[in-house]
């Protein structure tokens, strides 16, 4: 019987340290999954209407131009991206760009995450300025 318990017991552990990579793989896929925004999603608006409620939104300014640079949520989960995901909507309202991974792509960063001025707002401030 002790045999048995033991047999039992090195076999769940061993499902347990088998389950943990395919964990973190759902995570990874289900994070990617929240942060992608529908293709009907255009503008800050939509975003709004669509999207969960961002964590942090700023004014960025780059290039001499003013931008909207909402951060979603952070993941929950075994997901751990490098940076939240992030959307960036132009002086209109209208979508120019986004990541589901902030920290990890060099194209994204290489525009946003170094602009000239960044400014944090409120929610009813992006809402007034950013969606008509």
């Amino acid at each position: 019987m002790v045999h048995r318990r033991n047999i039992l017991s090195k076999i769940g552990g061993f499902l347990l340290i088998a389950a943990l990579p395919t964990i973190w793989i759902v995570s990874e896929w289900d994070h990617a999954r929240r942060a992608r925004l529908p293709e009907y999603v255009t503008t800050y608006g939509e975003f709004l209407e669509t999207m969960p409620q961002p964590a942090q939104i700023a004014i960025v300014s780059v290039d001499g131009q003013s931008y909207l640079e909402v951060n979603g949520p952070l993941p929950r989960g075994l997901a751990f991206p490098s940076g939240p995901p992030v959307y960036v909507f132009d002086s209109d309202g209208e979508l120019v760009a986004w990541t589901y991974d902030s920290g990890d792509d060099g194209a994204f960063q290489s525009i946003w995450q170094s602009p000239d001025r960044r400014q944090l707002i409120s929610a009813t401030q992006a809402l007034e300025q950013f969606a008509p």
